[in-house]
């Protein structure tokens, strides 16, 4: 495991593993060199250094080493973090103090050196285990040569004298290294286990943030701009593509972001207020309010139609807003889907001119109020469709239907707009100030009369028109009875004199 590896892991646990297994590599490094203790106890024989220690003794210390190393090996190979391993690594150096005290080689606190590595694991219990059982090991050991050096001292003692002066004085030692190697563990525990919690807690935090700025990040996809406005510290984040700036506001001095001070230049003169209203950051507060979001269209004569949107990203403990996210969205093409949609739905298919729906909500706003008196309603419909249809076939109705919506348009769509309200039935709401509409309406009947098709060769069309002038009592409803009257009259007219106005036009 490399150096990066260890200091990046992600958890206390995961620590203690990686601990395990980097202290087992090196302990079997240190079995292995303790092989070396036998032929360094052989010099030592040779130059007279250990005169008590006889050259087999050696000999089986590296043997034993050796195989020990062997099976530590092992272990670490297939259980790298076991605790297993650990525990036979400090058994096989307690094994290699005990032999080496049983020949008579004078160890000390060398004992000690088990317990401090066990140190190295950071694990309380490990530490405890592997003291206690240090403990125990150093006692029958030193019990088992007390005889050998009662014997050998020059002060009178028995073996058992021997052994409780050696041992009452390891005790006071054992008790002061376990104690204070306990304190140190406990804290290097404690040290970790917050370093790593900590650090956990850091990481959930980087990767929300992440998460969240990816979000951000992906939405800069969807919308033209994203800032993140914290109203607390008064600063406003704008998060682009691959970047963010952060924008420091006084509210005593602005009223918005400069973001928005460039849009303002560019709304339509209409909207400037209402965009000035909608972006004024010391009020968003309160008119966010306990809402999700608020957001306006707007018109810049530069993008076109854009959406602006406040949204809600946290709130404090009163439910007041603290961080919201503004975006700007370029909404241009929806707003033409959405206008091309509405007027196909309000087209009649055929003839290109308003339907009976687009009629309807024109003149509903009159139902409702007062009716400009310059208003002229106009009631027109095809003569003789029935005939044409039954002689002619569907298609010749659909021309003169086609022809009489012609012959609206091309008189009256200057002023007015023109509906097909039915079959061969057509409305026009039209306005005329300081003028005539009986003009108007010869010109359409002289348009009708002079109109000749491909598979009818005339036309005829009864019209009626009443102007609201001419009736100031009477409401939009009595205004279309008024005029439908007069336009059945002179249908009326027209079939009652049984005039033939279509004939098939002469084929070659």
């Amino acid at each position: 495991m490399g150096k990066d590896q260890f200091f990046t892991l992600e958890s206390y646990e995961a620590f203690l593993r990686q601990t395990r297994v980097k202290i087992n590599k090196m302990l079997n490094k240190v079995l292995w060199i303790c092989i070396v203790t036998g032929p360094a106890l052989a010099f030592g024989v040779w130059t007279g250094m250990f005169p008590r220690v006889q050259y087999i003794t050696c000999l089986w210390i590296a043997i034993l080493m050796a195989l020990l190393a062997l099976g530590h090996r092992l272990l670490t190979e297939k259980f790298p973090d076991s605790k297993v391993t650990s525990y036979f690594a400090l058994i096989a150096l307690d094994f290699l103090l005990v032999y080496m005290a049983n020949s008579h080689i004078n160890i000390a606190l060398t004992y000690y050196i088990v317990p401090l590595v066990a140190l190295l694991f950071c694990d309380k219990r490990l530490y405890l285990q592997a003291s206690a059982f240090n403990f125990v090991v150093m006692l029958g050991s030193v019990w088992n040569i007390s005889e050998y050096y009662a014997a050998t001292t020059v002060m009178d003692e028995t073996p058992l004298q021997w052994y409780l002066n050696l041992v009452g004085g390891y005790v006071i030692e054992s008790v002061i290294m376990v104690s204070t190697g306990y304190v140190v563990c406990k804290y290097m525990t404690v040290y970790f286990s917050n370093f790593y919690r900590n650090k956990e807690e850091l990481l959930e935090k980087e990767a929300k943030i992440s998460e969240q700025f990816a979000i951000l990040s992906s939405m800069t996809e969807i919308y033209q701009s994203i800032n993140l406005l914290d109203l607390e510290t008064q600063t406003s984040t704008f998060f682009g593509q691959n970047h963010e700036d952060l924008e420091v506001l006084d509210w005593s001095k602005q009223m918005r972001t400069k973001l928005n001070e460039d849009l303002s230049r560019q709304v339509m003169l209409d909207q400037y207020d209402n965009f000035l209203r909608f972006t004024n950051l010391a009020t968003l507060k309160e008119r966010l309010g306990q809402k999700k979001s608020i957001s306006s269209e707007f018109i810049s004569t530069i993008q076109g139609w854009f959406r602006a949107q406040y949204i809600v990203v946290s709130r404090d403990e009163n439910g007041v807003p603290t961080k919201v996210i503004y975006t700007i969205q370029n909404i241009d093409e929806d707003k033409k889907r959405e206008e091309r949609l509405i007027r196909i739905s309000n087209t009649d298919e055929l003839t290109r001119v308003f339907n009976r729906r687009s009629y309807e909500n024109d003149i509903r706003p009159f139902r409702r109020g007062m009716v400009d008196p310059n208003l002229v309603l106009v009631s027109a419909d095809v003569n003789g469709l029935k005939k044409v249809n039954d002689t002619l076939g569907h298609e010749a109705g659909d021309e003169i239907i086609r022809a009489t919506a012609n012959c609206l348009v091309s008189t009256m769509g200057n002023i007015g707009k023109v509906y097909r309200v039915g079959g061969d039935e057509f409305m026009v709401v039209a306005y005329v100030r300081n003028g005539n509409f009986e003009d108007v309406k010869n010109k359409f009947l002289e348009q009708v009369s002079a109109w000749t098709g491909k598979l009818v060769d005339s036309l005829s069309v009864s019209i009626g028109y009443v102007c609201k002038k001419d009736y100031p009592d009477s409401d939009i409803d009595a205004l279309e009875k008024t005029v439908d009257g007069l336009m059945y009259q002179m249908k009326q007219k027209f079939y009652s004199e049984g005039e033939t106005l279509f004939r098939e036009p002469n084929t070659l």
